[in-house]
C-alpha cells in the first residue's frame, strides 16, 4: 500500500534533475547547476525558445519518462472563454529530442472554471510509483487573490502525456494554505513504498518553513 507524507524542509530549496534511466531504482538527483555537462554543444538552456507573447514561463520540472527527457512548466497565455479573454496559468508540458532541440508544448493540467481553485494551475512536480505518474501542483482561483491550493493529477502513460485530475490534497495540508507555498517536491521511496512531499513553504509570520 502506498502511503504518502508531509515532510519537513530544513533548507532551501534547490534546482533538481534526474538522471539518465537505467540505473538504480528512485534514480540520482543532482543540482541543476551541475547538469550543464550533459547539454550538446551550442545549446545553453534546457528550456525551450518561445515568442515574445508567451514569455510568461516558469516553475521548469525535468524527469525522464519513457526514455524521454520531459519538462513539465508553467505558462500564462492569454485564451478565449465563453467569448471573453482571460489570462491562465496552465501546466505544460514539452520533451527534448535527441539532438538537444525541444518540440512543441502541449497543455498537460489546466482549470476550466475561473472560481475554482485549480482556475489558476502552475509549479508541477512528478513522480512515478508503480508505473503511474503523479504531479503535485498548486492551484489557485483568480477571484481569491494569494489563496493557494495543493492539488494532484494523474497519468498511466509512460510518457506522461494524457491526465487526470484528483481534485484538492487531502490529509493534514491545510486547503486553503495559510500563507505561500512553491512548488512541490514528490520523491517515492521503493523499499518503504512512501511517497514523500517536500513543500517549501511561507506561513502567515513571514517566516520560512516546509512541510
Amino acid at each position: 500500500m502506498m502511503t504518502v507524507c508531509f515532510c519537513a524542509w530544513a533548507s532551501a530549496l534547490l534546482p533538481l534533475l534526474l538522471a539518465a534511466p537505467g540505473q538504480a531504482a528512485g534514480g540520482r538527483w543532482v543540482q541543476q547547476g551541475e547538469a550543464a555537462e550533459d547539454l550538446p554543444a551550442g545549446v545553453s538552456s534546457f528550456g525551450p525558445a518561445w515568442p515574445a507573447q508567451d514569455s510568461s514561463q516558469y516553475s521548469p520540472w525535468l524527469v525522464h519518462l519513457g526514455g524521454r527527457l520531459v519538462m513539465y512548466y508553467c505558462k500564462n497565455i492569454q485564451m478565449n472563454q465563453s467569448g471573453i479573454a482571460i489570462n491562465r496559468d496552465r501546466v505544460h508540458r514539452v520533451e527534448r529530442a535527441p539532438n538537444g532541440t525541444w518540440g512543441a508544448s502541449t497543455v498537460a493540467v489546466e482549470g476550466t472554471n475561473t472560481t475554482a481553485p485549480d482556475d489558476l494551475s502552475c509549479s508541477p512536480g512528478v513522480a512515478t510509483v508503480r508505473e503511474q505518474h503523479h504531479m503535485y501542483y498548486v492551484g489557485a482561483a483568480r477571484a481569491e487573490g494569494m489563496t493557494l491550493y495543493l492539488l494532484h493529477a494523474i497519468s498511466a502513460d509512460s510518457s506522461g502525456l494524457s491526465w487526470t485530475r484528483r481534485g484538492l490534497v487531502g490529509g493534514s495540508w491545510p486547503q486553503p494554505f495559510p500563507g505561500y507555498f512553491e512548488t512541490p517536491t514528490p520523491i517515492y521511496d521503493e523499499t518503504t513504498q512512501q511517497l514523500s512531499l517536500y513543500i517549501p513553504a511561507t506561513v502567515s509570520s513571514g517566516k520560512g518553513s516546509g512541510v
